[in-house]
């Protein structure tokens, strides 16, 4: 509040942490809005300025979250990719920017829900839908380690939303999917060794 009386920008995320928890095949739907944002809003009369950050899902494109893993290590969940590491891709990521609008009071609890939906509804449209639909098609995917307990996991989550499915693996996965091939690794031979010369002595 005390930026905002400063007339200091302040970026919120209405989404929360929930927000960061969507599957790759949920990364264009939002989930429901908090109200924290809308009463300081009101309470400091400050206009807010939607914006839609598409590419996200993109870069990390998560097809399922270690619950009890992530507790873990101290963080909500731990989310799993195609390639299993939770690391960024280089992806192209864009920002669409809304008209700036000026929530209705008084702060009531039933106003604010209301208002937040309807934003929510609106974010949900705004976005370009030809690029939505360009980005949504479904993906090819190499998993490594498939025939392992996570990499199962990873094929089944990316079969269920639809994406075609290939594996490598050192074993052999008895019982695949229909339509998963599973490629053997096989560890490079070592290259011959050089036979030394004879050792020799000259008096």
């Amino acid at each position: 509040m005390r930026l905002l009386n400063e007339d200091r920008l302040l970026m919120v995320f209405p989404e929360g942490a929930r927000g960061t928890a969507k599957l790759f095949v949920e990364r264009y739907s939002l989930v429901r809005f908090g109200t924290g944002f809308m009463r300081l809003a009101l309470q400091t009369k400050t206009p807010i300025v939607p914006f839609g950050f598409l590419g996200g899902g993109e870069a990390l494109p998560t097809v399922a979250n270690l619950e009890k893993v992530g507790r873990l290590l101290g963080a909500p969940y731990l989310p799993v990719t195609p390639y299993l590491f939770p690391v960024p891709l280089p992806v192209r990521m864009e920002v669409h920017y809304g008209e700036p609008c000026c929530p209705p009071g008084p702060a009531t609890r039933t106003t604010t829900s209301s208002w937040t939906s309807e934003r929510r509804e609106g974010e949900h449209r705004a976005p370009d839908r030809a690029r939505a639909k360009e980005l949504r098609g479904h993906m090819k995917v190499l998993v490594t380690g498939i025939s392992g307990k996570v990499g199962q996991l990873v094929c089944r989550e990316l079969l269920a939303a639809g994406h075609q499915v290939a594996g490598i693996d050192r074993r052999p996965w008895k019982g695949a999917p229909e339509g998963v091939v599973v490629h053997r690794a096989t560890s490079a031979s070592a290259p011959p060794k050089t036979p030394s010369a004879p050792n020799t002595r000259t008096r």
